[in-house]
């Protein structure tokens, strides 16, 4: 398989450049575009090791005879971390880990979506509409964005209702008897095995029940709160805005600490994504700052997405226009 490299690029966009003269600078967008879209598969399996490895670290020292402060410090941690398994496995659902298709689902099914208790396919599928149809009554994620009147419905949304429905949602989805590509489907059997293979690491550590502790325990916690947190912050409508607007393209220029918790791997740039979902997480800064000067036109969207700084700030402004 042939890779693209950065040079090869830049030469086959001035010789193509220089054949079409006037219409340069169209062609300009899509070479730009082109070369923002190619997957690196190295990149994304460093990532994927460097995000383990801090897990496994986490996990070991939290077996070890540490102060309670320290251990739950780490579970804070761990949760986002495994969070940013679930952010790794979102562009995987988009195919961006590697050109490979096959090698794109076996390392977000074993190493990313069965570790985390997603049976990947169902949830790639509702992803997918989501993307297709979002802010329409088919979009499969629209009740998580929806605008709440006043703060006890927002509450119930956070704390019961996400801990209740979501967890199902995002692991499972909808139940089906085989895959979106017809193939017989048993992501539970490997979510299975996989989560007993962990529980066997923290058993051969001396202590087996920190797998609920530290591992089942802040998925179905943390973990979930912080992807509802960003997936409200990213679509819903402000009250000043036409009531007949289901979702909003919104993006962040968040802090970096911000960023860790609930927007890992540039998530944070969800409106560029939604653009552009052919963008790797790791080009979207990029392509921010070629929307930002204008060489790519935004499909004409650009200029209706709605600029925010700090995810903490759009809270606490929606909640004061409750």
């Amino acid at each position: 398989m042939e890779y693209q490299t950065d040079a090869t690029a830049s030469l086959k966009r001035e010789h193509i450049e220089s054949k079409l003269g006037t219409n340069a600078e169209a062609l300009s967008e899509k070479v730009n575009l082109r070369e923002l879209c190619m997957q690196d598969t190295f990149r994304s399996v460093l990532e994927i090791l460097l995000t383990w490895t801090l897990l496994g670290v986490s996990l070991y020292l939290v077996t070890r005879p540490i102060g309670i402060l320290v251990k739950t410090l780490l579970f804070v941690f761990i949760a986002t971390r495994q969070y940013a398994l679930i952010i790794l496995m979102h562009d995987a659902f988009h195919g961006l880990l590697s050109r490979s298709k096959k090698l794109n689902d076996f390392l977000a099914r074993w190493f990313l979506a069965f570790p985390v208790g997603s049976v990947y396919d169902n949830p790639k599928s509702k992803h997918l509409l989501h993307h297709q149809f979002l802010g329409e009554l088919k979009d499969p994620d629209v009740s998580f964005y929806e605008r709440k009147n006043n703060i006890s419905s927002l509450g119930h949304h956070f704390f019961i209702s996400l801990l209740l429905t979501q967890v199902a949602y995002t692991f499972l989805g909808k139940k089906k008897n085989k895959t979106a590509d017809g193939s017989p489907r048993y992501g539970m059997v490997f979510v299975a095995i996989v989560q007993l293979l962990i529980m066997g690491a923290f058993y051969l550590l001396g202590h087996w029940y920190y797998y609920i502790l530290f591992w089942f325990l802040p998925i179905v916690t943390l973990v979930i709160f912080f992807d509802k947190v960003r997936i409200f912050c990213e679509h819903v409508p402000l009250s000043s805005w036409v009531s007949e607007k289901r979702a909003v393209l919104r993006t962040y220029s968040a802090h970096p600490i911000e960023c860790f918790f609930v927007a890992p791997f540039d998530m944070n740039y969800h409106a560029e994504h939604h653009l552009y979902p052919g963008v790797p997480h790791f080009r979207l800064s990029v392509l921010r700052g070629l929307l930002d000067a204008k060489k790519i036109d935004g499909k004409g969207r650009w200029q209706s997405v709605d600029l925010q700084h700090s995810y903490l700030l759009f809270l606490s402004k929606y909640i004061r226009d409750l």
